[in-house]
């Protein structure tokens, strides 16, 4: 489990839940006295982003405990939000106030953005290899859309959940995209394998194998692909628009 939750300070702080130990890591912030989101995680390595005045990204090394800071000079405000190995996607603020989705490779340090054509604005979220997910939002006042990207390709699909007024896409491994969705007021979350679309009664922001987490729950993925849910957990998300 990775999130972030408030400490009695009303400070947001990370932290991190090792299942295979049970055990907790908890304040996990780069600075005192700012608030810390962990957005992504991979092998040892979790991205995020910390406000303290605009919003700044890190990657953070488990294994070495140290911090590595973002600051990209054409972008007011970096948020990180998903992690492949080398390969790391999120958003940024531009000096005109636009946010644009973007992919960064950090061996080489190659930074692009990822606008879906013709949209307002882009939000990217999860990286599994060379398929990125996120959303976007067409005019400056239209409901969020899903969309899917793929490098290899360099195609753009629009994912749109069934009778939504907004699809928010927060994660994908292999075939299975998972993420929240609006009906009105009220706020559920799916799972799409490709083909078909699951209705999950909380927003669902990450998916790895069969497990989905998010906000109050872990649902399991039995076989066939119908959606149980197996315990309520405490995971205290935030979903930025």
């Amino acid at each position: 489990m990775l999130a972030t939750t408030w400490d009695i300070n009303d400070y947001r702080l990370g932290f991190f839940y090792n299942t295979t130990s049970g055990s907790w890591t908890t304040r996990l912030s780069p600075l005192s006295g700012c608030q810390t989101f962990l957005c992504g995680i991979d092998g040892n390595n979790i991205v995020g982003y910390y406000e303290g005045g605009v919003e700044t990204s890190f990657l953070y090394n488990m294994t070495s405990e140290t911090w590595t800071h973002f600051d990209f000079p054409w972008a007011d405000s970096i948020e990180m939000h998903g992690i492949d190995g080398s390969n790391i996607v999120g958003s940024y603020v531009d000096s005109s106030n636009h946010r644009h989705g973007f992919f960064y490779e950090m061996t080489s340090e190659v930074w692009w953005d990822l606008d879906f054509p013709g949209a307002a604005s882009t939000i990217m979220y999860g990286i599994d290899e060379n398929n990125i997910v996120g959303y976007y939002y067409p005019t400056e006042y239209s409901g969020a859309v899903g969309c899917f990207y793929d490098m290899t390709s360099d195609t753009w699909t629009t994912l749109e959940m069934p009778g939504a007024s907004n699809t928010y896409i927060h994660g994908i491994d292999g075939n299975n995209i998972v993420g929240s969705y609006w009906v009105g007021i009220e706020v559920h979350g799916f799972l799409y394998d490709g083909t078909n679309w699951t209705h999950l009664d909380f927003p669902a922001y990450g998916v790895d194998g069969s497990t989905i987490v998010g906000s109050n729950v872990i649902y399991i993925i039995p076989e066939p692909i119908t959606l149980l849910l197996f315990a309520l957990g405490g995971l205290t998300l935030r979903k930025r628009n």
